[in-house]
């Protein structure tokens, strides 16, 4: 089966090599948009190194509007780093390629990220790491220059599945690479707000690095929280109709109600109350109504 797969190299060579990541879940608009945007927009004179940008890593599903490959199911960024030897499927097959011709040759990594349909987050700059240990002080300053409105570390230590295993990035950070991602936006839409942030985040970090000619940066004035911990991640205790009752951005206490899910088989239809495990700032809702058990509502993050 025959695949294509849009690659762009922009460069001079004199600075250091970067991989610019859209598409990776088809179903996250904001990354296809800002990378296609660098792919039509960027004079190559601007690039003071070396930036290949991928605007829809997993393209079957990118192409489809789903989160994973219609092809063979696969979720692209749980597969890294790809195995070598036996058959491979479409989505191996590409996560193959990506891995040897452009992570394996790149310094640094932007893989854009958003809620896709599942999920809205708050518009954030992301870190994989701990503040103070693997999330370096050299990187939180890059992540702080991105300048989106949050900045969220998600602790690699914190606890089993978070991050999820297989991700490109944690699979480059493995490599030495300094790896960046985002959730900017979701709810199945594009909006002025995040694709300006996307757009600005792009360049403010391919600056920093010194991917991109032109003056670095400063720190911005992100709002820099963590999501390290299985608490700050809300899951629905049963399947049916979820209402929040708080909205993205906003602060919330330990045992505050964030809504309720409505159990449409019962008799009655009892609503199951959802409550913040702990204090923090509401950076993700479900962006659809309908929910299933364990699926997750909501996501807490707390300042470091």
């Amino acid at each position: 089966q025959r695949l294509e797969l849009p690659v762009v190299a922009l460069g001079q060579g004199r600075g250091p090599p970067g991989l610019g990541c859209g598409g990776t879940h088809g179903d996250e608009d904001e990354g296809q948009w800002t990378a296609a945007a660098l792919c039509r927009e960027l004079d190559p004179s601007e690039v003071a190194g070396r930036l290949i940008v991928v605007p829809t890593v997993n393209r079957p599903a990118a192409l489809a509007g789903r989160r994973s490959s219609p092809l063979d199911g696969a979720d692209i960024n749980r597969i890294f780093p790809p195995r070598s030897g036996g058959a491979e499927g479409p989505s191996a097959a590409i996560a193959r390629f990506l891995w040897d011709q452009a992570i394996r040759p790149c310094d640094i990594l932007l893989d854009l990220h958003s809620g896709g349909g599942e999920h809205e987050f708050v518009l954030s700059s992301n870190l994989q790491g701990r503040i103070g240990s693997t999330a370096s002080a050299e990187d939180l300053a890059a992540l702080l220059a991105m300048d989106a409105p949050y900045a969220i570390v998600f602790d690699e230590i914190g606890g089993e599945g978070m991050p999820h295993n297989g991700t490109i990035e944690g699979a480059a950070r493995a490599l030495g690479k300094r790896c960046f991602s985002s959730e900017l936006g979701g709810g199945g839409r594009l909006t002025p707000e995040s694709v300006a942030a996307a757009r600005k985040a792009t360049l403010n970090l391919l600056r920093h690095v010194g991917v991109l000619s032109g003056p670095a940066p400063g720190p911005g004035g992100s709002r820099l929280l963590v999501l390290a911990r299985p608490e700050h991640y809300l899951a629905s205790p049963v399947a049916g109709l979820f209402a929040p009752t708080v909205r993205l951005g906003q602060a919330v206490r330990a045992g505050q109600a964030l809504g309720a899910v409505c159990r449409l088989e019962e008799p009655g239809f009892p609503l199951h109350g959802v409550a913040a495990a702990c204090d923090g700032v509401v950076v993700a809702l479900v962006a659809q109504a309908r929910v299933a058990a364990g699926s997750t509502l909501a996501m807490v993050a707390v300042p470091p």
